[in-house]
């Protein structure tokens, strides 16, 4: 897969938890993306009870002066989070600042995620 630009940073976006296994989840799907270096730049965000807060990424990449930020939402399926509280803040942001934001589909009935269940399962089974 190519480079998809020099001017997209990519905001991953997490739920957030009292626990530390969603941050830790999510961080390690932001490591992995940095290395394939398909984007200038690769952050971390959370909805609720972790930082750094969606809001804060995005005010700060205004600051310093990046130009597009795609926003790549880390949940299975459309829900309340996906359809009114991301794009609240993204509203928010469009309306106080100049950074483009593009907003991504979560992950979806994807058939590249069956072939990860199936997985589970026979490791569930030993088999």
């Amino acid at each position: 897969m190519n480079k998809v630009s020099d001017d997209v940073v990519l905001v991953m976006v997490g739920h957030g938890s009292l626990l530390p296994y969603g941050k830790e989840m999510i961080s390690t799907f932001c490591d992995v993306m940095r290395k394939r270096g398909l984007f200038s730049r690769v952050e971390t965000a959370f909805l609720q009870k972790d930082d750094p807060p969606l809001e804060d990424v995005l005010r700060g990449l205004a600051q310093e002066g990046a130009k597009t930020a795609l926003i790549l939402p880390v949940f299975l399926a459309n829900g309340v989070h996906t359809t009114k509280d991301i794009p609240s803040v993204l509203n928010k942001i469009t309306e106080e600042t100049d950074l483009k934001l593009v907003y991504a589909e979560p992950l979806g009935a994807d058939e590249r995620i069956v072939d990860i269940l199936i997985d589970r399962a026979n490791e569930a089974l030993g088999v």
